[in-house]
């Protein structure tokens, strides 16, 4: 398994943990990110 495939295979992993909250994170992180671009 290559590198790439491994850490593929992991992001898969974890997305799955976080089941429909992963959306959710998405969202708020991107609102959050874009808030400190407009701030500065």
């Amino acid at each position: 398994m290559s590198r790439k495939e491994k850490i593929t295979s992991e992001f898969k992993t974890i997305a799955q943990w976080f089941g429909p909250f992963g959306e959710q994170a998405m969202r708020e992180s991107s609102f959050l990110i874009d808030k400190l671009i407009e701030r500065f």
